[in-house]
């Protein structure tokens, strides 16, 4: 059922590249330059630019995936 927004493996899929954007936006609020270090270790923010390097690479995947 390609393409049909009712079939479960797409909602699953909708579901999961909403849940990757939301990491992407959430984790790139945490930069190099500009974040707090008496709210944020640095180490922090290598793991939420690492994470949103991923999720951002995940979804480049499935959409690369879609369009096969």
């Amino acid at each position: 059922m390609r393409n049909n927004p009712d079939d479960l493996s797409n909602q699953v899929i909708a579901k999961i590249k909403k849940w990757l954007r939301s990491e992407i936006k959430q984790n790139n609020k945490h930069t190099y330059d500009d974040y707090n270090p008496e709210q944020i270790d640095d180490l922090d923010v290598y793991l939420f630019r690492g994470r949103s390097e991923c999720a951002s690479g995940l979804l480049k995947q499935i959409n690369k995936w879609e369009k096969e």
